[in-house]
């Protein structure tokens, strides 16, 4: 509810576990979390929220991403595009 409340253009959020996104976050230009931070917490909630502001694609550390979109089709065509981009480095 946090991602929605800061951000009004988000009508969609996708939250995903990809080893490919995460192992290649810094080489595709992803924001990632300053820290590993444990899911579920305010801690968490925060450094999603800063990274999430310039963008609509973040990477938590050690854990997953989340993705905004106005609708659940264009989240899910930007986490599959970035999925793409991930294994095309591998």
């Amino acid at each position: 509810m946090a991602i929605y409340r800061s951000r009004r253009d988000a009508n969609a959020v996708f939250h995903g576990h990809s080893p490919d996104i995460l192992a290649h976050a810094r080489a595709l230009g992803v924001p990632e979390t300053k820290s590993e931070v444990e899911y579920g917490t305010r801690k968490e909630v925060e450094e999603v929220l800063s990274a999430l502001k310039q963008t609509h694609f973040v990477v938590v550390k050690g854990h997953g991403f989340y993705c905004l979109g106005k609708t659940l089709d264009e989240c899910g065509k930007r986490a599959v595009e970035m999925l793409e981009k991930a294994r095309a480095l591998k």
